[in-house]
C-alpha cells in the first residue's frame, strides 16, 4: 500500500541541503613541536596526528576534501570498465602532460611499484634522498640497490 506522504517531495534537480566537512586544527608552538619530534625519535610514523599542523608524510588522502571533491565521489561513474571518468582524467592527463599512455594508480605506492618493476634492472643502483618505507621495499623487490645518499 503506496504511503500518503504530509508534504510532497522537492522534485528539484538539486539537493536541499550542503555537505561540508572541517576540523579544528593548531599549530603547536616550536617548543612543544620540537619536544613531540624528540619524543618520537624524530621518526614520523610515530608523531600524534594531533600533532602535525600540515601533513607532509603521505598521499593517501587523509586531509580535508572541498565540497567539489566529496561531490564528485558521490557522483563518480565506478564501472569497472568505460568509465566515462576515466576518459575524462586521462584526457586531462594527456592535455597537461602530453603523455600518449595514461594508468591511473589508487596511490603513489601502486605507481612506485609499477615503475619500480618496468624501470629497474637487477642489480641497478638507485640513489635516493631519505626513502619513504614503500620506495625502498619497491627498488629492492624490482632487484635494485637502494642507496641512501643524505647531504646535511
Amino acid at each position: 500500500m503506496p504511503v500518503k506522504l504530509k508534504k510532497p517531495v522537492p522534485t528539484s534537480w538539486a539537493e536541499p541541503w550542503k555537505i561540508k566537512t572541517v576540523e579544528h586544527i593548531k599549530i603547536l608552538p616550536k617548543e612543544k613541536r620540537k619536544a613531540a619530534l624528540d619524543e618520537a625519535g624524530w621518526n614520523t610514523f610515530l608523531l600524534r596526528s594531533e600533532d602535525v599542523y600540515i601533513d607532509l608524510l603521505t598521499d593517501s588522502g587523509t586531509t580535508a576534501m572541498s565540497d567539489r571533491q566529496w561531490a564528485a565521489m558521490m557522483t563518480g561513474d565506478e564501472a569497472y570498465a568505460g568509465s566515462k571518468d576515466f576518459y575524462m582524467l586521462e584526457e586531462a592527463v594527456r592535455e597537461v602532460y602530453g603523455y600518449r599512455h595514461v594508468v591511473p594508480t589508487h596511490q603513489g605506492r601502486g605507481a612506485e611499484h609499477l615503475l619500480s618493476q618496468i624501470m629497474i634492472k637487477p642489480g641497478q643502483v638507485v640513489p635516493g634522498n631519505m626513502y619513504f618505507t614503500t620506495t625502498r621495499f619497491h627498488q629492492e623487490y624490482a632487484g635494485g640497490k637502494f642507496e641512501d645518499i643524505i647531504i646535511d
